[in-house]
């Protein structure tokens, strides 16, 4: 009801709806209920229901609520890094692609490319959406937890950006290509 697909648009039906089906034990409508106390859509702003919600949510199995509650803060409430890795590694294993790429930025700043990578390729291999795909092709671009790959980087549907980065020795090498076709032709310039 609050996004019209059900009939016409009804936010506050649809937020009464995502918080009757989230106490109900609906961990999936947990994750839709934090994102309306997460904006303001509904109702006002609560960014420490937010959180509650989503760690119901989680705490239910939903890949979504983990990733959410990782992401929210509640003012004057400190940071619990080891809590927002936890949540991201549990989206993670649920299945979702932008917990794993979210763990693979964390595992990246840390210096250990070799479990970013394999982060990475989790989720370029869950997602239609190319989650993690570029960060992937980046690190065999850069030769960073692997040895440099450029084949394989192309394999992973980096950004034409990211493949003009590339130099090999002195010579710098440009790619063109179709975008969504997986294939390009390299060039020395």
């Amino acid at each position: 009801y609050a996004y019209g697909l059900v009939g016409p648009t009804d936010v506050a039906k649809g937020f009464e709806l995502a918080k009757f089906t989230c106490l109900q034990r609906s961990p999936r409508a947990c994750s839709v209920l934090g994102n309306f106390y997460r904006s303001g859509t509904g109702t006002p702003v609560d960014l420490s229901l937010a959180y509650s919600t989503y760690k119901r949510g989680c705490d239910g199995g939903d890949a979504d609520s983990c990733a959410q509650l990782a992401q929210t803060e509640v003012p004057g409430t400190p940071v619990d890094q080891q809590a927002q890795g936890e949540a991201l590694q549990r989206s993670c294993e649920l299945g979702s692609s932008y917990g794993c790429k979210r763990v693979g930025d964390r595992v990246w700043r840390s210096g250990d490319f070799r479990t970013a990578l394999e982060m990475y390729e989790l989720a370029c291999s869950m997602s239609d959406l190319q989650v993690g795909c570029t960060e992937a092709a980046s690190a065999y671009i850069e030769g960073r937890g692997t040895v440099q790959d450029v084949a394989l980087a192309v394999y992973r549907g980096s950004s034409l950006e990211s493949l003009q980065r590339v130099a090999t020795g002195n010579k710098e090498v440009s790619f063109a290509g179709l975008r969504g076709e997986s294939y390009f032709i390299a060039a020395e310039v």
